[in-house]
């Protein structure tokens, strides 16, 4: 009885022998995809993107950020 044993995946790339690297025409095509890409977000896609930055950098520094708030608060309570 023979037995048949399934190799394990072999992997492969198009680049075959050369090393795997991008065409002229890819790099274009894929400037043309991110622009037509950032078109469409508009500005209130760029207003979300600029609100999720600052909510997470003020997230990642929380106690720092309460330390300035209470600074900038007590600053101004002195000038009124």
């Amino acid at each position: 009885m023979t037995v048949h044993c399934h190799p394990l995946p072999s992997w492969s790339t198009a680049a075959f022998d050369n090393a795997a690297d991008t065409s002229p025409m890819e790099l274009s095509a894929l400037s043309q995809h991110v622009r037509q890409c950032s078109r469409r977000g508009g500005a209130w896609s760029a207003l979300v993107g600029n609100v999720s930055d600052l909510h997470r950098g003020l997230l990642a520094r929380f106690v720092t950020s309460l330390a300035l708030l209470a600074m900038l608060v007590g600053a101004a309570a002195m000038v009124v």
